[in-house]
């Protein structure tokens, strides 16, 4: 997968919202909210399967999930509905990530203790990767900003069950996730630090187990959909 590392002090937000709306079923695998997220069924079913259990809330829209969950989400048109399935993912980003704030968060994180049951180190990360995901991360330069040595970051993470890897690729599949949908392909790619549409696709299809061409049909008006594939810019 090719990527560029654009090193930028500037967090790379967009609006930490999307509206969903299929007339088959639809499944998300691995979703991984770096922040609260809640979950908002307007039509159809919905159901959910925690991999990385946090708490979850019940609230007047639907469910709040704490953040660092990681979770199948399952959406399903029923005939009560009108054969279509509507849902809205909200996520709670603060509106101005201070990058200097985020790796301080990380670096507290690495060197304080490990508690049972709790996943500081990785979801420190994960908050970092999303907000800031056109910069490098690797092994090396997150080591680099927070002082701490190659292998403290690989044991907290060995501990927490969690593996960088896999952090920096779901949170910037998140990040595609929750993209405007009416950006075109090539500024979402650019955003994640990407060079290519189809390292998009590959990164989406390998986190979330559908396409990125599929989300967008889910989250845009059809006209809008294909509107956007068709341009080259």
């Amino acid at each position: 997968m090719t990527s560029t590392a654009r090193h930028s002090a500037r967090a790379v937000v967009p609006v930490a919202r999307q509206v969903l709306q299929v007339r088959s079923r639809l499944l998300l695998a691995n979703v991984a909210p770096a922040f609260d997220m809640e979950i908002e069924r307007q039509t159809g079913r919905h159901r959910l399967v925690l991999l990385r259990a946090t708490e979850t809330v019940a609230c007047a829209k639907g469910l709040k999930l704490r953040a660092g969950a990681v979770l199948h989400y399952e959406l399903e048109p029923t005939t009560r509905a009108g054969g279509t399935a509507r849902t809205t993912l909200s996520l709670a980003v603060p509106d101005e990530p201070s990058q200097a704030q985020l790796l301080g968060r990380l670096t507290r994180a690495v060197e304080s203790p490990a508690d049972a049951g709790q996943a500081p180190v990785s979801l420190a990360l994960a908050q970092l990767v999303y907000c800031f995901p056109d910069q490098l991360w690797n092994a090396i330069s997150v080591t680099r900003a927070t002082g701490c040595s190659v292998h403290q970051l690989r044991v907290r993470l060995f501990r927490e069950g969690a593996a960088l890897s896999t952090i920096v690729n779901r949170q910037r599949a998140m990040h595609i996730l929750f993209a405007p949908a009416t950006d075109l392909p090539r500024a979402v790619a650019w955003r994640i630090g990407l060079e290519t549409i189809d390292a998009v696709e590959t990164l989406f299809h390998d986190t979330f187990g559908i396409s990125f061409s599929m989300l967008r049909r889910a989250a845009a008006p059809s006209h809008i959909f294909h509107a956007l594939y068709r341009k080259t810019l």
